[in-house]
């Protein structure tokens, strides 16, 4: 992958965690470390990460500086710089990259299970920059949060439980029965795997 676009995620990233009240979690620098893993070598991978912190320590303290009138435009600021970001870097991925660079923001930003209205805006905002589809748009949404699995379209998914007739988990959704089943002897739990189809990709 290119600089520019490395670059330009990385920025993405340091936003995304400045909007997050929590800040960045270590899980979350874990997910970033990941996608950085995924391209680098082990001494780029700790070059880019150090790329990582400084920009968002500059985006920290740019935001702390803005008095009240500012603050007031802070959102639509945000909005701007991702909105630039992404058109940045939909010129350099092809569309299975792009996909993979959506589903990466995700769990990023549903790392701690819980999405604000400004992280809910930036992921509509990458979604849309990026071309995605509605329909993958919602299922992807739905299937990162882990407990809306009705609002997944259930030709994309596939449940992966052990025999046996005990409760589980996905008893809990009205749509198990139209999901595509795969049994595995001795499996405990149930494992769900979301069909990327514009990319044919397992998630």
């Amino acid at each position: 992958m290119r600089e520019l676009v490395l670059l330009a995620l990385i920025h993405i990233f340091a936003i995304l965690s400045q909007v997050n009240p929590g800040g960045i979690t270590r899980h979350g620098r874990n997910i970033l470390r990941g996608y950085l893993r995924r391209y680098l070598n082990q001494e780029l991978e700790e070059e880019y990460y150090k790329i990582f912190e400084t920009t968002h320590d500059f985006y920290s303290e740019e935001l702390s500086s803005l008095n009240d009138e500012e603050l007031k435009d802070e959102a639509s600021l945000i909005t701007f710089q991702i909105t630039n970001i992404c058109r940045q870097i939909r010129k350099g991925l092809l569309l299975e990259e792009r996909m993979i660079v959506f589903l990466q923001l995700l769990e990023f930003v549903y790392e701690d299970s819980e999405v604000t209205s400004q992280e809910q805006k930036i992921i509509e905002i990458v979604a849309r920059t990026f071309n995605v589809s509605d329909k993958e748009y919602t299922n992807s949404c739905a299937f990162m949060l882990g407990d809306r699995m009705d609002e997944v379209s259930p030709e994309t998914l596939i449940l992966v439980e052990g025999q046996g007739g005990e409760k589980r988990f996905s008893d809990s959704f009205k749509n198990k029965s139209k999901w595509n089943k795969l049994t595995v002897k001795g499996l405990e739990g149930s494992i769900f795997v979301l069909h990327i189809e514009s990319i044919h990709i397992l998630l």
